[in-house]
């Protein structure tokens, strides 16, 4: 029983030297991992608040580009409404046959200016010509070399085809464009009735009927496909901005040619004429050559005289002592060099120059 009481004893203060001990230890290891812990989230605590800073200030961006692109959609929206408006309204000009025979104008003036054409010597605007007691006036007139000529005429209506693309309906937009492509054939029918040939006989083969667009060309060509030979039949050239604008660069590039040509012979004449103004400036040459080679036989002659018969006698007075000792009379010597005379064959000037 004592000694129950004594194990006893004993287990229960190692009980409690043991469970202090291990309090004091956890604590310890409690008192580290918690330092330990602190130290490895303090990074990524900093990294968060980053990373919170600068989704903050995305949000920011993102509200103000969401308020700037706000304003813009709403600008473009007006925008577009007044597009519309204007479209409207190009549309109805552009429908009646005046308002489209405007802009047709202006797409071929602007045609010609790209080209290159110059105003003052390759083409004529409004032009006026007479046929049996008519006045024809094309919208253009290309004079091409040769004394020829190309007239343009850029009145074709598109009212149709406008009409055309206004309308949501199949059927209703394939009877526009089938009066679009009727409208372009009377047209070609029209000039080729006005016989601009018979105005300018001999400078004139074909009259060029100007499309301001491909797209209006194309329609047409869709309804009508033989329409390009309807209109060559009748002498009538159906061009657009494309088209006509290569012919245009190729009526500049012939017309520099022409230049080029007449300036050759231009060149030709002058060298002709140059050479002329040669020879008889080499004739002159060997003429003053022949004076001045007869200039020197007379002065070595002259000089060959004086040194024979004039100067020993005059010598003898210093050797008499009746001339001064330090000026003696010099020794004349001749000349010996002569001027060389060209060699000139005496022909005519070669009719052509290359």
């Amino acid at each position: 029983e004592e000694f129950m009481s004594l194990a006893q004893q004993v287990l229960a203060q190692s009980q409690d030297q043991f469970m202090t001990l291990a309090n004091e230890t956890f604590a310890k290891h409690k008192e580290g991992a918690k330092g330990d812990l602190e130290k490895l989230i303090a990074p990524i605590g900093s990294t968060f608040e980053d990373f919170k800073t600068r989704v903050d200030a995305l949000e920011k961006v993102r509200l103000q580009d969401r308020s700037a692109m706000g304003e813009q959609i709403r600008t473009l929206a007006g925008d577009l409404i007044r597009n519309r408006v204007e479209t409207s309204k190009l549309v109805t000009a552009l429908s009646s046959p005046k308002g489209a025979g405007r802009w047709g104008e202006m797409t071929l003036r602007n045609v010609i200016d790209q080209s290159g054409l110059s105003v003052h010597c390759d083409f004529v605007e409004q032009a006026h010509m007479r046929v049996e007691e008519r006045t024809l006036r094309p919208d253009l007139v290309i004079r091409l070399p040769g004394q020829r000529m190309m007239i343009v005429d850029a009145k074709v209506s598109l009212e149709a085809y406008l009409q055309a693309s206004q309308v949501a309906d199949a059927t209703q937009k394939d009877s526009f464009l089938k009066r679009h492509a009727q409208n372009i054939k009377s047209h070609i029918h029209r000039l080729a009735s006005k016989a601009y040939q018979e105005a300018q006989t001999g400078q004139l083969d074909f009259v060029t009927m100007f499309i301001p667009g491909e797209n209006f060309y194309a329609a047409a060509l869709e309804e009508i496909p033989d329409l390009m030979e309807y209109a060559q039949e009748r002498k009538v050239i159906i061009t657009t901005p494309s088209t006509l604008l290569a012919i245009a660069r190729a009526v500049d590039i012939s017309w520099r040619e022409q230049n080029m040509s007449e300036n050759a012979l231009i060149a030709a004449e002058l060298g002709s004429e140059l050479y002329d103004r040669l020879q008889t400036l080499t004739q002159h040459i060997e003429k003053l050559g022949k004076h001045i080679n007869q200039s020197v036989d007379s002065y070595n002659r002259l000089n060959g005289s004086l040194e024979r018969r004039v100067l020993p006698t005059a010598r003898k007075f210093q050797e008499l002592s009746f001339a001064p000792a330090d000026k003696s009379l010099a020794e004349l010597e001749p000349i010996e060099n002569r001027a060389q005379l060209p060699h000139i064959k005496t022909e005519t000037a070669p009719d052509t120059i290359q």
